[in-house]
């Protein structure tokens, strides 16, 4: 077996992984457990036939024409937990270890040790607000897809790294309510054209900055604010376009986020 071949079955499997649980955290996982071939083809962009002896997944096994996913509900329940912790855990950087490449960028998703106690009352609150927002069974008001997520693709050409860079330092007290954000934009888009188009979402969307480049929100205003909107950048690292679209949903339920 070619490294090579084996590293493509790990990111298929982890992939692959990662669309169940978040199929599984808004109950459309299929009644029989069972996807076909072709169908996880068109989710994943994998073929996993030629990689059916590789993968050893605990939560799904290959079969000659499907895939057929474990019924075991609590494992499943447990490791969406763990996935729902590292997508926000993805987005709060240990402050204290910044020239720690390895703890910096992976040992934080794996220990929440080399977090201060305000990062990890953050990344707690978050969850909790994620959590409360998957078990929102009220009924969905009647909303556009295409402005749901125009609202979740306003990260798109580097205003996901943007915004990270701001919650990092909203959470760090680097950054209050009335502060300007150009310079965290500067840093990273310099195309004036993308930047007018997302300063100009603010006529539609409920952001966590003005017209005038000026934060809304921080730990002590607004917090609702700025919950609404990790959220949404958090929603944005899901992989499956129907969770996003649900789970959009329910943020608007609970949070109005369109404005116009």
């Amino acid at each position: 077996m070619s490294f090579e071949k084996s590293a493509a079955a790990l990111v298929a499997e982890n992939y692959l992984e990662n669309l169940i649980l978040e199929r599984f955290l808004i109950n459309i996982l299929p009644t029989n457990r069972k996807y076909s071939l072709k169908t996880i083809n068109n989710l994943t962009g994998y073929n996993f036939l030629p990689i059916k002896n590789i993968v050893n997944s605990k939560i799904f096994e290959i079969n000659k024409k499907t895939i057929q996913i474990t019924d075991n509900n609590n494992l499943l329940a447990e490791k969406a937990k763990i996935y729902c912790e590292l997508i926000i855990k993805k987005l709060i950087f240990p402050s204290k270890y910044k020239y720690n490449r390895y703890i910096y960028y992976i040992g934080r998703l794996f220990d929440n040790c080399y977090y201060t106690q305000n990062e990890n009352r953050f990344i707690t609150l978050m969850f909790d607000n994620l959590t409360h927002i998957i078990n929102d069974n009220t009924n969905f008001k009647l909303i556009s897809q295409t402005d749901l997520l125009k609202f979740n693709f306003i990260y798109k050409n580097g205003f996901y790294y943007v915004s990270r860079d701001i919650i990092n330092a909203i959470i760090n007290n680097k950054l209050h309510m009335g502060d300007n954000i150009m310079p965290f934009i500067t840093n990273i888009i310099t195309d004036k054209n993308i930047i007018n188009k997302i300063l100009n979402y603010n006529s539609k969307f409920d952001l966590f900055f003005d017209k005038n480049k000026n934060l809304l929100c921080d730990l002590d205003t607004n917090v609702n604010l700025l919950i609404k909107n990790f959220l949404n950048l958090s929603i944005y690292n899901f992989k499956d376009k129907i969770t996003k679209i649900i789970l959009l949903q329910k943020l608007n339920n609970t949070q109005f986020f369109i404005i116009k």
